[in-house]
């Protein structure tokens, strides 16, 4: 007997929507984007029904969700984790994987994502090697304004975003070139992504300075320092 089912999600969401089991089509994306919009308010999209198999979920650095169908030997699964990992610093995270026979995932209000984002001054001219953090806020939107805002009125120079992230950290740090800063899903993995990417350009210089978590409210300002080689 065949089981179709489909996947939802939403960007602001850290978890997913699964409708499953159905022994025909056309049934399970209504319901999986039915229970992710009455949780997130609307703007859910789905994956699409896939039915026998089943689907791996993939999540990048900013917390965002892709996905790789996991039949005909898996090449689906493979090309998504390796697309979404040649944008970044560590591979990408296999979030889940769901089978068609699922009967139902349906996570409720607290998946709500925090973001946070970080800014500092546009250019060399006037930069006071100071990294603006703005964090605990319900969109990245918001975050980045909101950074760039607290840039803005702390220097009078043009500020702009380097990171943003949902449910995650940003983690500062120096390299020789000078000011860096990276971000990740959890606080190691921040931490590691800014250790490979030190070794990435060679770097004498590799001082892990201030880490943020999206989900603490309020506004941050980190000075970089400078350190002797590690």
């Amino acid at each position: 007997m065949s089981s179709y089912a489909a996947i939802a999600w939403h960007p602001d969401a850290a978890d997913i929507w699964v409708d499953g089991n159905y022994t025909g089509p056309n049934a399970a994306q209504q319901g999986a984007l039915e229970m992710c919009n009455q949780v997130m308010g609307g703007g859910c999209t789905s994956t699409g029904e896939w039915s026998n198999s089943s689907m791996t979920v993939i999540r990048d650095r900013g917390g965002d969700f892709h996905n790789g169908w996991n039949g005909e030997g898996r090449a689906g699964r493979r090309q998504a984790l390796a697309e979404c990992s040649a944008k970044q610093l560590l591979p990408c995270e296999v979030f889940a994987t769901i089978r068609s026979s699922t009967s139902r995932r349906s996570p409720g209000a607290s998946v709500r994502k925090f973001y946070a984002a970080s800014a500092w001054v546009d250019g060399t001219e006037g930069n006071d090697h100071k990294l603006y953090v703005a964090s605990g806020y319900r969109s990245a939107d918001a975050a980045i304004a909101a950074a760039i805002k607290s840039c803005n009125d702390a220097t009078s120079r043009p500020c702009v975003n380097n990171m943003w992230t949902g449910n995650g950290f940003i983690q500062a740090y120096s390299v020789d070139a000078g000011d860096s800063a990276t971000v990740e899903t959890t606080a190691k993995r921040a931490q590691e992504a800014a250790r490979v990417n030190c070794k990435k350009l060679k770097s004498a210089t590799c001082e892990l300075q201030a880490l943020f978590d999206s989900r603490k409210p309020g506004l941050f300002v980190h000075e970089f320092t400078k350190t002797k080689a590690k």
